[in-house]
């Protein structure tokens, strides 16, 4: 049965996340980011604790992970939980509000468009330029814990500005996996073979300009694959991610810029690195050594 203070039946459209939060403004000590990372796609973190939203709706998908707390919210007639650990899931024009059942809750969201994951969608069966139905989801709040940590990792991926080809990467793979898993809509991906020629052709190019600013789209288009679809053929054929790959050879052309006495801010540079800490951090990981010790060893 619907609860006593049910939602209204309707509201503007120009309901947004932005508008929900300038209609109840958050309270002193409470905590909020809102974010656009990328066209189509905006992010937030919270913490409320006397926060109320308002009923409002979103034009576009929310994907959400709460990390404390519990968040109790009205939508589709019923009241619903979301505790600790828990996914939150709604589809655009779902009119809903949002609360702490007591003293707080923190959670990270996703609103991604229609077209974004209709995108995904698209992807996942081969064909990126196909007509697919916009993916539905039935559940409200349900646990998936592997997911909702891919989630995770996403978001802070998109907080802290990562790698282009590190996001496009997650972020195919990460809303995939919760299409496959989770939307009405069954879809049947093609089957990952092994694509020697198509994935010969990237590693050929990659190869060639390993410090190239090289995005998820380039390289699918080299395969002349999706890019969900290029994801798991090149996974299959080489062992490796796309991005792990071309990480791979950037420290390898790094080690050798660095032999022959280049500075790492410079190196950092010609191997596509973000920054001398993003080539640093990779570099120690890999090899166990910062890129000025090693540079230093290895001279003559």
């Amino acid at each position: 049965m619907p609860p006593d203070d049910a939602l209204p039946e309707s509201l503007p459209e120009e309901w947004t996340q932005a508008a929900a939060l300038a209609e109840t403004p958050p309270a002193r000590g409470e905590t909020v980011r809102l974010w656009r990372p990328r066209p189509g796609l905006e992010c937030l973190s919270a913490h409320f604790t006397a926060h109320r939203y308002a009923p409002h709706r979103h034009d576009t998908f929310v994907i959400g992970v709460n990390l404390s707390g519990v968040e109790v919210f009205d939508a589709r007639g019923a009241r619903h939980l979301a505790g600790p650990g828990q996914m939150m899931v709604l589809n655009p024009d779902e009119l809903h509000d949002g609360r702490a059942l007591e003293g707080h809750y923190r959670y990270r969201a996703f609103y991604p468009s229609i077209d974004m994951l209709r995108g995904v969608a698209a992807d996942m069966i081969g064909d990126p330029g196909a007509a697919v139905a916009e993916p539905a989801f039935d559940a409200l709040a349900f646990e998936d814990p592997a997911l909702a940590a891919r989630l995770l990792r996403l978001h802070r991926l998109l907080e802290d500005g990562a790698d282009p080809l590190a996001l496009d990467e997650a972020l195919t793979a990460t809303f995939a996996a919760l299409i496959a898993r989770h939307a009405g809509t069954r879809l049947r991906p093609p089957e990952a073979g092994r694509e020697d020629r198509r994935v010969a052709r990237v590693i050929e190019a990659v190869d060639a300009e390993p410090g190239a600013a090289w995005r998820l789209d380039d390289l699918a288009a080299l395969a002349g694959l999706s890019r969900y679809h290029f994801i798991r053929v090149f996974r299959r054929a080489t062992g490796q991610s796309p991005l792990a790959y071309v990480t791979t050879r950037r420290l390898g052309l790094a080690r050798r810029l660095l032999a022959h006495g280049e500075r790492p801010a410079e190196v950092a540079v010609a191997c596509g690195f973000a920054d001398q800490a993003h080539l640093t951090r990779l570099f120690g990981r890999a090899f166990g050594i910062a890129p000025g010790r090693y540079a230093r060893a290895v001279r003559p």
